[in-house]
């Protein structure tokens, strides 16, 4: 193990454990993952250019952005309805879709190898162990929160779980921690299913 991290240090770039932090911080620091996503992503343009439109599947994903922006900018100047206060919404909707785009396009290079992908789903699941952790206390222990630190920075809700309901682990709703879950399952039964000879490792 020591010896993994030791060559991890040595051989990875400075933008890829930017973007395997990113990643195992996702479920649990989401506003220190984003950053160190968008760092990486940021570095991976600036060092592929316009690679990525050589990619016949990132088309699409181009196409929906300027489908998005498009009808944005309609609704906001040739709109008849006398809602004019709502159109903001059109462009917050621009704030959520267009950065997610981005970032997908911009961790390519960190996910092009098959090691890459396993060495990310790894990573996933490493870093949902505290959700796994405080939904287990949540269930069995009542912990209840909610746990902050940074000055608000990270939020750890823990709420009661009460009927209608359920296990919210450290997100705010159950909803999320169904999703977050549901996210992480292939790759823990792709890690589980890789290992069949060795009982220990499985």
């Amino acid at each position: 193990m020591i010896n993994y991290f030791k060559n991890y240090i040595n051989e990875k770039s400075l933008s890829q454990k930017f973007f395997d932090l990113g990643i195992f911080l996702l479920p649990s620091a989401v506003p220190i993952s984003i950053f160190l996503l968008i760092i990486s992503s940021i570095n991976s343009y600036l060092k592929s250019g316009r690679d990525f439109l050589r990619d016949k599947w990132n088309i699409p994903f181009l196409i929906a952005a300027f489908l998005i922006i498009l009808g944005a900018v309609v609704n906001t100047f040739y709109h008849n309805s006398q809602a004019i206060i709502e159109n903001h919404i059109f462009w917050l909707g621009i704030a959520n879709w267009i950065p997610l785009f981005l970032i997908f396009w911009g961790i390519q290079p960190y996910l092009k190898s098959k090691s890459q992908r396993k060495n990310c789903s790894i990573i996933l699941i490493s870093g949902s162990l505290p959700v796994i952790l405080t939904g287990i206390g949540q269930y069995f222990f009542n912990w209840t929160g909610p746990f902050s630190t940074l000055n608000g920075l990270i939020v750890w809700y823990q709420r009661p779980i009460q009927f209608p309901g359920g296990l919210t682990a450290l997100f705010n709703h159950a909803n999320y921690a169904g999703s977050w879950l549901n996210i992480i399952w292939p790759f823990i039964l792709a890690s589980f299913l890789s290992n069949q000879k060795n009982l220990l490792r499985k």
